[in-house]
């Protein structure tokens, strides 16, 4: 199985950022993020971190998706370059699940697998998916400054 190399380790962590207290990221979310972008029912207001465990626990959260990135890739018969398979998750750790139209809740996964971004792979067209990047850009249908620079930081690392 692939593993995030240090690219993209270092990619994530700087678009996350760190944050030794946990905080929320949308105040209307009811969980806590701590670290690199680390939530889980464990974290809650109080919580504190270091350096140390921010980046153990980024590397936790990564074997997550590292798995699911290579499952899905495996049951398309997709192959992937390591810099794709860095830019696929560190897109897939920044996603939340969307509801489609029907009003289903997808996973993370199962709401990149449904970008046009997946159809394109699938076809063998790596540079028109890396072209879907940036589309991905959008919080409540809203372009966020932040989603579209680490998206462009994602296409590129998706092209290397």
């Amino acid at each position: 199985m692939m593993k995030v190399s240090s690219h993209g380790i270092a990619l994530i962590m700087n678009f996350e950022g760190l944050r030794t207290a946990a905080y929320k990221p949308v105040s209307s979310e009811k969980g806590w993020t701590i670290g690199y972008g680390h939530h889980s029912p464990d974290v809650n207001e109080h919580s504190i971190c270091t350096e140390l465990e921010a980046e153990r626990l980024l590397k936790l959260d990564l074997e997550k998706v590292e798995r699911q990135i290579t499952a899905a890739l495996n049951a398309d018969e997709i192959e992937v370059t390591q810099g794709m398979f860095d830019a696929l998750c560190s897109l897939l750790f920044n996603l939340s699940g969307k509801r489609t139209k029907d009003g289903r809740q997808l996973t993370p996964i199962q709401t990149l697998i449904s970008y046009k971004l997946w159809a394109k792979m699938k076809k063998g067209d790596k540079y028109g998916a890396s072209l879907e990047f940036l589309d991905i850009n959008k919080a409540g249908g809203v372009e966020v400054k932040g989603l579209t620079r680490r998206r462009k930081a994602e296409a590129k690392l998706f092209l290397s």
